[in-house]
């Protein structure tokens, strides 16, 4: 899952009526559930989310969701138009000099996100400078979000986010500061606070923290989110993908096939992810040495390497899929 998810999806409830708060609730449960219509009906219920800014932030959030959830991107102009709407809304109203700081705060924070967003759209699309650009300014608004607001966790969760692993790309640039231990401070410090912001944080925390090497604090967040959100595969990645890089392949096997199973039993399985738990599957089996198990994981892949759409989007995990055949043939 994309970083920039987390940050959206953490977006600020205080603007909100006590009814659109639970509104709000319902809608970010919903896609970490993968439940996507019916987090798109709630966004369209009449009276929801009456703020025109804020309604089109939550569809480009939706979208962005949508995307990671497929593994690939669709309705890209339907996303980048919304994406420009907030950026312009966001824009027109910082002019006005009347703003308290609270909610000039909250402004600066809509706008960064979605500039951070589309900066990942433009990453995505290998469009590096268009990426740079947007990612340079997604974290001046961010930060003067932050420096106007102190309690600004959202903002403070996108500057630990981008921190990290900015330094974590670029340690090979010798005058560029390493704020690696900084970043994991901040991000932590949200993770530990009951917010909006909380399950998210923890979520991208997770994956902080195992590329920092902190396998055992990272198990257990990723153990205590699973636990609160049994029936998310968004969740339940986190947790496979500790066992994975922990090399406790038995209870990799065992999150990857519960993945599987979530998505399997939705409306339309989103086959892309499917593939992609089944070909971390295929991998711990190669490590367990199972060989009745990897034949029959083989088997499921090769109905899925069939689809079309596999052939478009996971090409280069294809050849790969014959390269750990090959391993499986030692054993």
């Amino acid at each position: 899952m994309k970083y920039y998810f987390i940050i959206i999806l953490a977006l600020p409830i205080l603007t909100f009526s006590s009814a659109q708060t639970d509104l709000v609730k319902v809608h970010t449960d919903l896609v970490i559930n993968g439940r996507f219509e019916e987090a798109w009906t709630v966004l369209n219920t009449t009276g929801s989310i009456q703020n025109q800014l804020l309604n089109s932030f939550y569809k480009a959030n939706w979208y962005h969701a949508r995307f990671s959830d497929l593994g690939y991107s669709t309705e890209e102009k339907a996303y980048t138009e919304l994406l420009d709407e907030v950026i312009r809304h966001s824009g027109q109203r910082l002019e006005n000099a009347g703003l308290s700081p609270a909610d000039r705060s909250r402004l600066y924070f809509y706008r960064g996100s979605a500039l951070g967003l589309l900066a990942f759209y433009h990453g995505e699309q290998k469009n590096w400078w268009e990426a740079l650009k947007y990612g340079r300014a997604s974290m001046t608004d961010l930060e003067n979000a932050l420096q106007l607001d102190s309690t600004q966790v959202e903002a403070r969760l996108g500057i630990g986010v981008y921190l990290y692993w900015r330094s974590r790309k670029t340690t090979w640039i010798p005058f560029l500061e390493d704020r690696r231990a900084e970043a994991i401070t901040m991000i932590s410090a949200v993770a530990a606070v009951s917010s909006p912001s909380q399950a998210m944080a923890a979520h991208q925390l997770v994956y902080v923290l195992l590329d920092a090497g902190r396998f055992t604090e990272a198990e257990k967040l990723a153990g205590k989110w699973c636990a609160v959100y049994p029936e998310s595969a968004f969740m339940r990645w986190a947790l496979a993908h500790t066992y994975y890089k922990m090399q406790r392949n038995k209870e990799a096997a065992t999150e990857y096939r519960e993945i599987i199973r979530l998505l399997s039993a939705r409306v339309d399985p989103p086959v892309v992810q499917i593939f992609d738990a089944r070909f971390k599957l295929f991998e711990v089996l190669i490590r367990l040495r199972d060989k009745t198990a990897c034949r029959r994981e083989k088997e499921m892949l090769d109905q899925l390497s069939g689809k079309e759409i596999i052939r478009r989007y996971r090409a280069d995990k294809l050849q790969k899929i014959i390269d750990l055949q090959a391993g499986c043939n030692d054993f």
